[in-house]
């Protein structure tokens, strides 16, 4: 959906972005409005996950990823965190989009 991708960096960050194609620089790809997951306690055995901005200094911008970082990339990024993801770069709803996103546990 969207083309959106969830990957692991080096640094152990999970970001998950709209793909925008490869990048004028080698062995590069533009992320487009890249968010970062956060995992929080929500009580006892339980958990959940807020989505921060990748760069607070430029939350809405393109930015080049060096595939070098990347260390694992989420084959099939569950439905309810590319609702979520589409909701908080777009203000568009999607429906059940925060249903779906707290149903991740």
């Amino acid at each position: 959906m969207e083309n959106v991708r969830l990957v692991k960096l080096a640094s152990g960050e999970e970001v998950i972005f709209k793909d925008g194609g490869p990048s004028s620089i080698a062995g590069t790809i533009t992320m487009k409005n890249p968010i970062t997951l956060h995992v929080v306690p929500q009580g006892q055995d339980q958990y959940g996950l807020q989505l921060f901005p990748y760069s607070p200094s430029c939350p809405e911008g393109d930015h080049v990823l060096y595939l070098a970082q990347v260390v694992s990339e989420c084959k099939d990024v569950p439905d309810g965190l590319v609702k979520a993801y589409i909701q908080r770069t777009t203000g568009i709803e999607i429906a059940s989009a925060v249903d779906a996103f707290a149903n991740l546990r």
